[in-house]
C-alpha cells in the first residue's frame, strides 16, 4: 500500500474523529492487536482518549514510550494518551501518530487489512465507517456543491476537514431533505448532531450554561477566551427574558474575542436557532462575500 493511500486514510481518520459525538468509541484492529479512540466529557468541553494494546514487542513499547504514552500499570493494562478539548490540529496529529503505530508497531501493510468497529452511546448516530473504507480504496475528490467554497474559507488550511465536508455533502446518509444551505450548516455543525464541530448550535431560549458549553465544543474556540465574567452576568440577568439574555451574552463573548484576533460570527439559519463560530478577523470579509454571493447572510457579534 502506497504512502499516498495511507495519507488518504489518515486524513479521513482525522475527519471521522472530529465529527464523532461525545461517547463515541472507534476501534482499529489487526488480528489480536488493537488501537482505540473514545470521546468523553471533560472539563471545558470534551476529551479524546487513545489506547493501544500491550501485545507488542519491546521495540514497539519503546516507540510508544518515546512519544510520551503512558505505559500499562496495575490499573490499566494498555498504553494510553489523552487530549482535553482537542482542536482540529490535535485530531490531525493524533491520527498521524495512530497510523504510525498501525504501520510501524503493528506491521499493518494496508488500511484494507484493518477491522473497523465502534459505536456511539446514548445517541442514534452511527460511526461513519464508509468514510474510512472509501479512503482506503480511493482519495476523496471532486466538488459536489458550490457552497463548499464557504467551508474552505472557514476551515482555512485544514484540508483534511475540507475533505470531510466534501465527503459529507455527497454522502446520501447526510441528506435529510433540507435545503443545500441547511445541509452545509449541518455538516459544519455541532458533532453531537453529526457535524464536524465548527458551529455552536442552540435555540434562542437555551439555558445560559448550555449555550456556553456548546460554544466551548466548537473546534475553533480560542484557547485563551476568558469566562471569569460569566457568573456575574448570569446572576444579574436572572429576571431577564431568555432571548434578551442570549443577545447580551453573545455580545459579551464577541467583545472578548476581538483582542484574541477572532470574531464571533452568526450564520443566519432557516429557523429560530443560532449557528455561530469563531473566525479569524482577517477571514471575515472574504467569508461575508462568499455567503452573500450564495444568497445567504452572516453577521458579526456584536
Amino acid at each position: 500500500m502506497s504512502s499516498q493511500e495511507w495519507d488518504a486514510f489518515t486524513r479521513s481518520l482525522a475527519g471521522v474523529l472530529c465529527r464523532c459525538p461525545i461517547y463515541t468509541a472507534l476501534i482499529l484492529s489487526s488480528g489480536e492487536r488493537f488501537l482505540d479512540f473514545s470521546k468523553n466529557d471533560s472539563a471545558g468541553g470534551h476529551g479524546l482518549n487513545v489506547h493501544v494494546c500491550d501485545e507488542i514487542d519491546d521495540s514497539g513499547r519503546q516507540f510508544l514510550r518515546d512519544r510520551g504514552w503512558y505505559a500499562p500499570d496495575s490499573d490499566d493494562v494498555i498504553w494510553r494518551c489523552s487530549i482535553e478539548r482537542p482542536g482540529p490540529d490535535d485530531y490531525r496529529e493524533v491520527s498521524v501518530e495512530a497510523v504510525e503505530i498501525l504501520r510501524e508497531v503493528f506491521g499493518v501493510a494496508s488500511p484494507m487489512d484493518l477491522q473497523l468497529d465502534g459505536w456511539v452511546e446514548c445517541n442514534d448516530w452511527q460511526v461513519p465507517f464508509d468514510q474510512l473504507r472509501e479512503a482506503s480504496s480511493a482519495s476523496i475528490s471532486g466538488d459536489p456543491n458550490p457552497l463548499l467554497t464557504i467551508a474552505e474559507a472557514l476551515l482555512g488550511d485544514h484540508e483534511w476537514l475540507i475533505d470531510t465536508v466534501r465527503y459529507m455533502l455527497r454522502d446520501p446518509a447526510t441528506d435529510r431533505g433540507f435545503s443545500s444551505w441547511s445541509r452545509l450548516l449541518d455538516c459544519l455543525g455541532d458533532c453531537s448532531y453529526g457535524g464536524i464541530g465548527v458551529f455552536a448550535q442552540f435555540w434562542w431560549k437555551q439555558d445560559a450554561q448550555e449555550i456556553r458549553e456548546r460554544l466551548e465544543r466548537s473546534i475553533f474556540l480560542p484557547r485563551d477566551l476568558p469566562w471569569d465574567w460569566f457568573p456575574d452576568l448570569v446572576t444579574s440577568a436572572a429576571d431577564w427574558h431568555s432571548g434578551d439574555f442570549t443577545e447580551v451574552f453573545l455580545s459579551r463573548v464577541g467583545e472578548h474575542c476581538g483582542p484574541l484576533g477572532f470574531a464571533l460570527v452568526s450564520f443566519v439559519t432557516e429557523g429560530d436557532d443560532y449557528a455561530v463560530t469563531f473566525v479569524p478577523v482577517e477571514r471575515v470579509d472574504q467569508l461575508n462575500e462568499l455567503v452573500t454571493a450564495a444568497g445567504q447572510r452572516i453577521h458579526t457579534i456584536p
